[in-house]
């Protein structure tokens, strides 16, 4: 009989491509970690990024992915130092100025608000006829001349810095007696001022004579009323601003003045003549706010002030950012009291501000605008709280400054947190140069012995071209994205491309996994899948036939061999 052929009963480990490695049931957790490793092994072996395949290609060794793993390591910290700093640097210098090439012509640039005031605050003549007037009320029994000495006090209302030398409350009680219960500082102020019909001789403007009643107005400035020129506070848009239409002397404003030294009984300094004020034409006129430019012209002197502007504009991209990053506000943003945001006025507002929350009064010399809120304007009566909170105030600080919190925590400065400088703004430089004034008139018709200490003022530009910066974003986001992308290509050598993969890699795990929870029954027949039995090798010699009388045959052949 046939021997039994061999049979292979070792299970050959021979599995191909189409053959399932899958040998036992997994649990839904393994199987999604698995996905989770295969979708990493895909991404770095397929991704754009240099020596991520490294890490699980099959010839590496456990020591070379190491070393790759901790030098992937040390490029991710460089690029955590560095990308952080490049954001600090453009959070900070995101904002350039630069020239603009051969500036703006002059012609198209305002005239300044001008101020002219005698120093002389208070008329003899007026004071005078309001002493007689007093007197024949008879509410005293006092003289005239013992209530033009209490009438003086008023003028301490203009600088609470002088010390009055004896009570406030006599000039109080006068004016309550002759008033009544009530009387209107402000109103009396300006009846005591000198005229600007008397200070202004003759005015001429771009080389015409004009009358100084149609240029000139009486309004209220920190010395209180003056006579101004082109000065509009509050930015009203429907007023007409005079523009200089052409640079040299004889274009410019010219005025002549008559300092009324016969007049003079309360002086705000110890001298004679005029003070005249040059500030933006749409900010109250105030020192503190560090606009004004201030002239003290003489009696027989000629002021010639040569003007030169310096604009500043910026770009309305800066209005994306806050204005604690840009560091400026724009006229449209924050009307305080007023239409038009400006620097100058939010710092007198909020200077008016604290007086009131000290002394609860607030000085007649600012306009209606920055006193509306309050209904109560100082007296003589409060001329010792004023006093105080002079010597109290040393400054002011006109936004958040890390340097100076100490003074602003002791008190002793004002703080207006809210007050940043403008964005587009025009500020004004002054040249000036004095000479004597001749005898001969100005202007045919002028009576030069009727004046014998006249004053002249003389402001005009004196160039073609005015200076103009641009405040602009010099950091835009597509330059900060160049750099960022630019330090990551550096270190890890990725770009936009690496992150698409790493998108579509992660769309396609996140894929698998949801498909694989959301279908249980196809997890249970993958679960419940047999294992394919093992491909076999091929025994060869099965395939060859074979006679059933191989035994007999070999027998026969023997036999006749031996026969």
């Amino acid at each position: 009989m046939p021997t039994a052929r061999p049979q292979h009963r070792g299970k050959l480990a021979v599995s191909y491509g189409w053959a399932s490695p899958v040998t036992r049931k997994r649990s839904a957790q393994s199987s999604r970690f698995q996905t989770l490793i295969k979708y990493f092994n895909l991404y770095c072996k397929h991704s754009s990024m240099m020596g991520l395949k490294y890490l699980v290609e099959d010839r590496a060794t456990w020591t070379v992915r190491l070393l790759w793993l901790i030098a992937y390591l040390m490029i991710v910290w460089l690029m955590w130092i560095y990308v952080p700093l490049i954001c600090r640097d453009s959070l900070d210098t995101f904002i350039t100025v630069t020239a603009k090439s051969g500036g703006i012509p002059t012609e198209s640039i305002e005239y300044p608000g001008i101020a002219i005031c005698n120093v002389n605050r208070i008329s003899l003549r007026k004071a005078t006829m309001l002493a007689t007037d007093m007197y024949n009320a008879n509410i005293s029994n006092m003289t005239v001349d013992e209530i033009l000495d209490a009438i003086k006090d008023l003028g301490y209302l203009y600088n609470t810095h002088f010390r009055m030398t004896k009570s406030y409350s006599e000039i109080d009680r006068l004016l309550l007696m002759y008033y009544g219960d009530y009387y209107n500082i402000t109103e009396i102020m300006l009846y005591l001022t000198p005229e600007c019909s008397r200070l202004l001789i003759a005015c001429a403007l771009h080389n015409k004579r004009r009358n100084c009643s149609d240029m000139f107005s009486v309004e209220i400035t920190q010395d209180g009323f003056c006579c101004t020129f082109n000065y509009f506070p509050g930015g009203d848009d429907n007023v007409t601003y005079e523009v200089a239409e052409d640079v040299g002397f004889i274009e410019g404003l010219i005025v002549m003045m008559d300092p009324m030294l016969d007049d003079y009984f309360f002086t705000m300094m110890p001298v004679t003549g005029i003070k005249a004020m040059i500030f933006d034409p749409r900010e109250y006129p105030d020192t503190i706010t560090g606009g004004v430019t201030e002239l003290l012209i003489s009696p027989q002197r000629k002021q010639f002030v040569r003007l030169r502007a310096l604009a500043l504009s910026s770009s309305k991209l800066m209005q994306k950012f806050s204005v604690y990053r840009r560091g400026c506000i724009f006229a449209h943003e924050k009307g305080l009291t007023h239409k038009a945001y400006s620097f100058g006025n939010c710092i007198v507002a909020c200077t008016v501000k604290d007086l009131w929350k000290y002394c609860k009064c607030t000085p007649f010399f600012y306009p209606d605008f920055f006193v509306k809120l309050y209904n109560r304007t100082c007296t003589v009566e409060d001329l010792p709280c004023l006093i105080r909170y002079l010597d109290a105030k040393r400054g002011i600080v006109p936004f958040d400054t890390v340097e100076l919190e100490d003074l602003i925590e002791g008190n002793s400065t004002i703080n207006c947190e809210i007050c940043y400088p403008s964005c587009n703004d025009v500020t004004y430089l002054a040249r000036c140069t004095t000479r004597r004034t001749s005898k001969e008139p100005m202007y045919v018709g002028i009576n030069v012995t009727a004046y014998a200490n006249y004053s002249i003022l003389s402001i005009y530009f004196d160039n073609q071209r005015t200076l103009s910066l641009r405040q602009d974003v010099s950091y835009r986001w597509f330059q900060f994205l160049s750099d960022v992308g630019g330090i990551c290509e550096l270190f890890l050598g990725c770009s936009i491309i690496s992150f698409v993969e790493l998108v579509y890699f992660i769309i396609l795990c996140l894929t698998e996994l949801l498909t694989s929870d959301s279908d249980p029954e196809a997890n249970e027949e993958v679960e419940n899948q047999q294992v394919q039995p093992p491909m076999q090798l091929i025994y060869w010699n099965e395939l060859c036939p074979r006679s059933r009388f191989t035994k007999p045959l070999k027998r026969i052949r023997k036999s006749s061999k031996n026969s």
